[in-house]
């Protein structure tokens, strides 16, 4: 918040966005026999050890622009191969 406007436009527009959780919880993990997770970025709670990459405790939802755009974040994985990937089928990944 830059302006007492600022302020104010968020308290009228986004007030509902900011007091109304939409989920409690969120824990987004991976388990691979073809892959292991090498590092993950944009994800402070992330846990390479135990294939936990995200975890959320309470996720709020976010307002739209004018053209239908919404703010967020981006969590990149990147992911090593534990072996090469022939013989291996869609199943085993």
């Amino acid at each position: 918040v830059r302006s007492a406007e600022d302020f104010q436009r968020r308290l009228d527009s986004e007030f509902d966005y900011m007091v109304t959780p939409l989920v409690f919880n969120i824990r987004l993990e991976i388990h691979s026999e073809a892959f292991v997770v090498d590092r993950v970025l944009g994800s402070p709670e992330a846990d390479v050890a135990s294939g936990q990459l995200i975890y959320i405790n309470t996720l709020f939802p976010s307002l739209k622009d004018n053209e239908g755009r919404t703010k967020g974040g981006v969590v990149l994985v990147r992911l090593l191969r534990k072996q090469p990937m022939e013989g291996i089928g869609i199943n085993d990944i």
